[in-house]
């Protein structure tokens, strides 16, 4: 219709009318343009609003249970304190049956990185670049970093850790009380005379202990670095 109008003005040599048909089409076209990038918008803005909540609710989830786990940590380290004491006393009010238990888990390094999927799915997928907030952006990528410098610290200290009950067998031990068919008690029995009088004992329950201390202090970046990016997602513009 519009094309049929132009023609006709140009043989008509209605100038006019054909600049004004011109402006037609070129403002439609526009107008589409628009409309289109418009659609666009909206569409990216959905899905990063669906990206921001999902990864929200996970961070939220994953906050609660490493502090959790820092709360645990901490209560195991500041238990494992009292074997710089070893080397100085063998009859220490702290040596007790619970110390004893704490000294036999030293090497037990039991970290898992936080459960976050979206974090996985955002450094796998490139929907990184959904974000618009650059801030935000930053966080997410730092939260990515710790997590797998985390991974490579923890993996090097489970090979510095030192299973004591099976280096030094004659000065600590373990055996089973009772057994309900789930869960076996045990009761943990130290020589703290003979850990007393043994310096390549005190030196590996050392090396256990600073590991552990090491491991409280990386649980708690990771649950700063969680909190400043769950405040952020919470604080994101939808």
């Amino acid at each position: 219709m519009i094309l049929d109008n132009i023609s006709r003005a140009l043989k008509e040599q209605n100038w006019l009318a054909a600049a004004i048909e011109f402006v037609i089409v070129i403002f439609g076209v526009v107008i589409g343009f628009q409309v289109n990038a418009w659609n666009e918008s909206r569409i990216e803005r959905e899905q990063e609003r669906k990206l921001i909540e999902r990864l929200a609710v996970e961070v939220d989830g994953a906050l609660s249970g490493k502090r959790d786990e820092l709360a645990i940590e901490s209560a195991n380290v500041e238990a494992l304190a009292a074997i710089r004491l070893l080397a100085d006393s063998a009859e220490h009010v702290a040596f007790d049956d619970e110390l004893c238990g704490s000294i036999d888990a030293s090497h037990a390094v039991l970290w898992a990185p936080a459960q976050i999927p979206m974090l996985n799915e955002i450094g796998q997928t490139g929907a990184l670049e959904k974000i618009s907030e650059d801030g935000l952006r930053a966080l997410i990528v730092g939260a990515i970093s710790a997590r797998d410098r985390a991974r490579e610290l923890v993996a090097f200290s489970r090979l510095t850790v030192n299973p004591l009950r099976e280096t030094h067998p004659e000065l600590l031990q373990a055996r089973i009380t009772e057994f309900d068919g789930r869960w076996p008690q045990t009761k943990h029995f130290c020589d703290w005379a003979g850990m007393h009088r043994d310096p390549l004992f005190q030196n590996l329950a050392l090396e256990n202990f600073f590991v552990r201390a090491t491991l409280r202090i990386l649980i708690q970046s990771e649950v700063e670095t969680l909190e400043q990016l769950n405040e952020a997602l919470k604080n994101a513009r939808l």
